[in-house]
């Protein structure tokens, strides 16, 4: 009678837990599909695919740009060209080809919004569908944190707000595939799962910097296993991250950072490399302010102040201590290399940093699944 009566008071707990996640991940899914950002991101990411159909030139270009016509407003499409950039890039087809470098290192998107054609799909529909469909999906991979951890899945609508889902859902940018990937490997990681080691390997086609996350996630692995897996693992990780962009013929960091933070050239290719040092040491004061200004910027300083007062504190789960460390030194090292701070780049770790900060606080000693590490 005991076991029934437990057994019974379980389902509204499952039945309303499935509803928090369900409404969580359509609600994302439905808002990034019905409220497209049309950031410029679009016209780079439709040409990288007509390029990928053998398209070039002039006939690039009219692809492109035509699609994107017929299926955004006026107004947008003047934003998309009309400028002292993007009208160069708009009215001259080596321009636009200039800039593919940039973007067809984003393999596995630009595939994903192939497929997305064969189904009858525009590219241009695909591109922010897909990031809909992928932060939907990391809203659920979210979920699996929670459970995991034995947090209350109300947190849930709130983890993913505050890490800024609402931006990568609507963007044309394979941001929301990489928060997916993201999560996915380090939950493969507590869970100690040999999939992280295949996750790891590919992760570059997702999207290249994320070879960062490979070689941390897999340092952590190594140091806890003292297993060769997680060592071919990087290596196949960053030997992926080179043939991807030598495929690509990318311009390489200098050009890349010059181009983003010194001067934009509509003509990357024939970019002249500064040697200013101060024009490099500028990016970071005003990265830094935006990152002071964003909206993760209060997980980072309850993060850090978690860190001084628990030192040393046995209640601090040691499965939450890498994750952490993990994310921390992930978000630094991306912002050492490229100092923007935008929302979209650091979904993924604010959501795990969000996260642990509320397991730590609040459910610290609850998780029946933990695990020492």
């Amino acid at each position: 009678m005991l076991v029934r009566s437990e057994y019974t008071n379980s389902i509204p707990n499952d039945i309303r837990n499935g509803l928090v996640i369900l409404l969580t991940s359509v609600f994302f899914l439905i808002s990034g599909i019905k409220s497209p950002s049309y950031n410029w991101d679009i016209v780079a990411y439709v040409a990288a695919a007509y390029q990928q159909d053998r398209l070039s030139g002039s006939e690039l270009s009219s692809a492109t740009y035509g699609e994107i016509e017929r299926e955004v407003d006026a107004e947008t499409f003047k934003e998309l060209t009309v400028g002292e950039y993007v009208d160069v890039v708009f009215r001259d087809p080596k321009s636009l080809e200039q800039q593919m470098p940039f973007y067809t290192i984003k393999v596995f998107y630009i595939q994903l919004m192939r497929v997305f054609k064969t189904l009858g799909m525009s590219y241009t529909s695909s591109t922010y569908t897909i990031s809909a469909i992928f932060t939907s999906a990391s809203v659920l991979m979210i979920a699996l944190f929670l459970l995991h951890f034995g947090v209350p899945v109300l947190w849930l609508p709130v983890a993913a707000t505050v890490a800024g889902y609402g931006t990568i859902a609507s963007y044309s940018t394979p941001d929301a595939i990489a928060c997916f990937f993201a999560l996915l490997l380090v939950y493969a990681f507590i869970k100690r799962s040999k999939a992280s080691y295949v996750i790891s390997a590919l992760l570059p086609l997702i999207r290249t910097d994320l070879v960062i996350l490979s070689i941390l996630t897999m340092g952590f692995d190594f140091f806890r296993k003292r297993s060769s897996y997680p060592i071919l693992s990087a290596a196949a990780a960053l030997a992926l991250y080179i043939v991807i962009n030598r495929m690509a013929g990318n311009y390489g960091w200098l050009v890349l950072f010059n181009f983003t933070f010194i001067k934009i050239n509509p003509y990357p290719g024939e970019i002249r490399i500064s040697h200013d040092i101060w024009a490099y040491l500028e990016p970071y004061v005003t990265g830094f302010r935006n990152f002071v200004s964003s909206r993760h910027i209060m997980i980072y300083v309850l993060i850090f102040f978690l860190l001084v007062s628990r030192q040393g504190d046995k209640r601090l789960s040691p499965e939450i201590k890498p994750i952490i460390t993990i994310c921390l030194l992930y978000a630094g090292a991306h912002f050492a290399l490229f100092p923007v701070y935008e929302d979209r780049f650091f979904a993924f770790p604010a959501s795990l940093l969000f996260l642990s900060l509320i397991v730590s606080l609040f459910y610290s000693g609850s998780s029946p699944t933990r695990q020492e590490m």
